[in-house]
């Protein structure tokens, strides 16, 4: 399954975070990773069934019906990624949405096949 070979660049991606953004805490980024982590399987499987897809903006989109509780999970998944985005161009001066639309190119590059993606200009594809 994907989520497996996720976990590990989900791990990577954050401990670059906690080297290159000392301001984030290394308590909270703890956290983040752990939910995160929590959360993956659910939504592979979700992206996996076209229900959830990630945006241009590197976020999660419903793409289909989902369960009140996953669509929470959703907006905790959204919220933790905009705390880092927010944090890391912080860090780096960089605008947030630029930050948002490099890791929503590395995401689109990772993502499964049959994953809905959102290209610059807000159209919606699967990815091949």
């Amino acid at each position: 399954m994907k989520s497996k070979t996720l976990i590990p660049s989900i791990s990577l991606f954050l401990f670059a975070l906690l080297v290159a953004v000392p301001s984030l805490q290394a308590a909270d980024l703890d956290q983040i990773r752990e939910r995160m982590e929590e959360r993956l399987p659910t939504i592979d499987s979700l992206k996996e069934q076209g229900l959830l897809g990630v945006t241009n903006d590197g976020l999660l989109s419903v793409r289909g019906s989902i369960s009140t509780e996953e669509d929470k999970m959703v907006k905790a998944e959204n919220k933790d990624r905009m705390t880092v985005y927010q944090e890391i161009a912080k860090q780096t001066g960089q605008p947030v949405d630029k930050v948002q639309k490099q890791r929503a190119a590395q995401l689109a590059k990772t993502s499964a096949p049959g994953v809905w993606l959102q290209d610059a200009k807000g159209k919606w594809y699967r990815k091949q």
